[in-house]
């Protein structure tokens, strides 16, 4: 698909423990230059104003990050990307019934109208879908969670079919991981990843 047209994203998982944010994505920025074929540059990881990561100089890759439950994700890219990763997480003596209503509150509050309409046919299966992909997205533009977070879908009409869809003109992937995750990568081109497991790098 679009094979001439796609955004390759290296996807690096450690375990939480692994390093500080900055020591990750030091390791992943290398490992990328490296699987490129490029002498590895030194990399001066800065912030912006909202305390988003971004790695300083001319020709450098796009970074962005995720930290949930016992992981964190280093995205890195030749373009901008946004990623996300979500646990799902059941409050403790929280039932299933509880849980459901829980998700149709926020889903309310926070998300998009049709994004909320598609959620209510299956709360359970649909709330941490939504949410891993508004969370990219709103990494990629580096708007964050703000008033405005609800304001953009990040489904079609109709809802995704499968794993991959484009919505606004922006491009989504959900990929597996460990059991009770949702995890997402967002770009403006059709998406090819790879993910490299650097538990302990």
């Amino acid at each position: 698909m679009y094979k001439d047209d796609v955004q390759r994203v290296f996807l690096y998982v450690f375990e939480k423990d692994d390093g500080t944010t900055d020591q990750l994505l030091t390791a992943s920025v290398s490992d990328f230059f490296t699987k490129r074929g490029e002498d590895v540059k030194e990399t001066e990881i800065c912030r912006d104003d909202k305390g988003a990561p971004y790695i300083a100089g001319e020709e450098m890759p796009f970074v962005s990050v995720s930290h949930s439950g016992d992981y964190t994700v280093c995205a890195v890219s030749d373009g901008r990307i946004g990623v996300d990763l979500q646990v799902i997480r059941r409050y403790k003596d929280e039932t299933e019934a509880e849980q459901t209503r829980r998700l149709l509150r926020l889903a309310r509050r926070f998300f998009h109208p049709s994004e909320t309409e598609w959620i209510e046919k299956d709360p359970m299966g649909r709330f941490f879908t939504v949410w891993s992909a508004k969370e990219s997205y709103v990494k990629y533009t580096g708007q964050g969670i703000d008033d405005d977070f609800g304001m953009t879908s990040v489904i079609p009409d109709m809802g995704p079919y499968g794993t991959e869809w484009e919505c606004g003109g922006m491009y989504y992937r959900l990929l597996p991981f460990a059991e009770g995750y949702s995890f997402c990568v967002c770009c403006e081109r059709p998406i090819e990843t790879e993910t490299v497991f650097a538990y302990g790098y």
